[in-house]
């Protein structure tokens, strides 16, 4: 889908270099692309733009398609049908338009629906800071807790109430976020409901404030052992947050609260990254970007210890709004940053890193060791090199970790930073035992674009840099990547192509002649050879 705004002062429903180019050609996209809504200036079938939406500018009317290259036409038309029959839709489609709308409004919702949506919300919750181990509660160590905060019993935005057609169609709520793709949870369980349900259940009492104000929050936090704040923020389509902090004067609350001496926990329901300059005095954070209807029992899941927490953060939490690239009002904005943003951005400082969450438990990496990918690599036949190591469970209590894979690659590629390239999450590892853990890389996750030659670069060599998070690295493995160090024939510039493939024929000679003195003597090893530099570089053997 093409966008309202322009990219080096062309449309982007008409910028040809972007949508031809770019898009169908480079990348060669098979798809269609459709505008989004209104956002087609002209009927650009020429610059790539195969579908206009919603249809009501009458641009693409029958008059006006009838005036274009037919080629064009049925180009577009061809894309559409293409990912129609892709998808099978009209042996699968329900019903026909303008006669849909039962379908559309018919209540599928189950218990096995609810228990799903459950099940993946707590798996949702990131747990980015436990400190004397003050979760999991249980009735053992905690007799009250406070529930408070604006959060903690929201109601759900609906955009067919009041308020709709009144310019607020954006807005969303701490369950979903807003706009044309906003959801209205239904029988939505509240963090209030979630938690104090099953604290009940175990015995554990359970106060609330009577009113919003700070003062309320103090009297109900000095009667609890623990103190939980629920606070949220939301986003919405068409528009900026206002700024990365929580609402209803969260920070404020937090601040006060933690004065009372009393363990703090902060769950916080947003859609990104949050500030939080309280982070230091609190006991436990914990973040679930916006667990619809299940919220309440997923957090209730995680807090008492069902559920050990399995989360990692998709982004990073920065330590101030200045470790972000901000948003601007400007009609011209410079993407300077290039790919220097979050955590691949080596200046800005980080509250939490990417790819961190803690569980109830502890884990230790075995040696890590590049090798074959041909035993149980999940996608074989795409897998260029491959990592093994062992995960083992140093803890007392079960519980899954996400081993993340940051690849180095060479200063041209232009990254400050390893990037991830691959992660896989563990099973349940009981304490003492331990799983190993296979990480897969094809060709592309181990490439690099190169503008100078429009296409992607497999470099030689890369490190990977194996650990919890993007700083947490608790492993290096130097790979080795085989066909690397050349440009992809495919993608060479026409006059380099013959010259690329001399190179590619002059070494796999070599590497032929290398393995056949290496089988007759029965050595192992490398040769020698020496590339256009003059350099001598190391020639691997193939490997069978």
């Amino acid at each position: 889908m093409c966008s309202y705004n322009k990219v080096n002062g062309v449309y982007a429903c008409s910028n040809g270099d972007l949508l031809n180019r770019d898009l169908k050609q480079r990348m060669g996209f098979q798809g269609f692309v459709q505008s989004d809504w209104w956002a087609a200036h002209e009927i650009s079938l020429g610059q790539g733009l195969d579908q206009e939406m919603p249809g009501t500018q009458n641009l693409w009317s029958v008059e006006n398609l009838s005036a274009q290259n037919p080629q064009l036409v049925d180009d577009a038309a061809r894309r559409v049908l293409a990912v129609m029959y892709k998808f099978d839709l009209p042996d699968t489609t329900k019903c026909a338009p303008m006669n849909c709308s039962a379908y559309l409004r018919a209540n599928v919702t189950s218990a096995a629906h609810r228990s799903l949506s459950g099940s993946l919300a707590a798996e949702s919750v990131v747990m980015l800071k436990n400190s004397d181990s003050v979760l999991p509660l249980s009735a053992a160590n905690v007799k009250t807790i406070a529930i408070i905060g604006s959060a903690a019993a929201a109601p759900v935005y609906d955009p067919d109430g009041q308020g709709q057609g009144q310019g607020d169609w954006w807005r969303g709520d701490y369950y979903s976020g807003g706009g044309s793709g906003h959801v209205v949870a239904s029988g939505v369980v509240t963090p209030l409901d979630g938690i104090r349900r099953q604290a009940q259940e175990l015995g554990i009492k359970v106060v609330v404030p009577l009113d919003s104000s700070v003062a309320e929050a103090l009297n109900v936090a000095y009667l609890a052992d623990v103190v939980i704040v629920v606070t949220g923020t939301t986003a919405g389509e068409s528009r900026d947050r206002e700024s990365l902090h929580l609402d209803d004067g969260a920070d404020d609350l937090i601040a006060a609260v933690v004065k009372q001496g009393k363990p703090t926990v902060v769950l916080m329901q947003v859609p990104g990254a949050i500030v939080m300059p309280w982070r230091d005095s609190v006991a436990a954070i914990l973040v679930l970007f916006f667990g619809g209807e299940e919220t309440g029992n997923a957090w209730a899941s995680v807090l008492f210890g069902d559920r050990a927490p399995t989360g990692r953060l998709p982004l990073m939490m920065p330590e101030s709004e200045a470790d972000t690239i901000p948003p601007s009002s400007s009609l011209s904005v410079p993407y300077t940053e290039g790919l220097k943003t979050s955590y691949r951005n080596p200046l800005f400082k980080a509250a939490f890193l990417f790819g961190h969450g803690l569980t109830y438990t502890s884990f230790e990496y075995g040696a890590a060791e590049g090798g074959n990918c041909s035993v149980g690599a999940p996608e074989a036949s795409e897998a260029l090199q491959c990592i093994h190591l062992n995960v083992s469970n140093t803890g007392s209590r079960p519980g899954r970790t996400v081993v993340q894979a940051y690849v180095e690659l060479p200063p041209e590629a232009g990254y400050e930073t390893p990037v991830l390239r691959s992660f896989q999450k563990t099973g349940i590892i009981m304490p003492g035992s331990s799983q190993h853990i296979l990480l897969s890389f094809s060709a592309r996750e181990l490439s690099f674009y190169d503008p100078g030659i429009t296409g992607w670069q497999l470099p030689a060599t890369v490190t990977a840099h194996i650990g919890e998070s993007s700083q947490d690295i608790r492993q290096k493995v130097l790979l080795k990547v085989p066909g690397g160090g050349i440009i992809h024939p495919a993608e060479v510039p026409g006059f380099l192509l013959p010259a690329a493939l001399i190179v590619l024929a002059i070494a796999l000679i070599a590497g032929l002649v290398c393995g056949l003195q290496k089988r007759s003597s029965q050595g192992q090893g490398a040769c020698s050879a020496f590339d256009s530099t003059g350099s001598e570089v190391e020639m691997l053997p193939l490997q069978h």
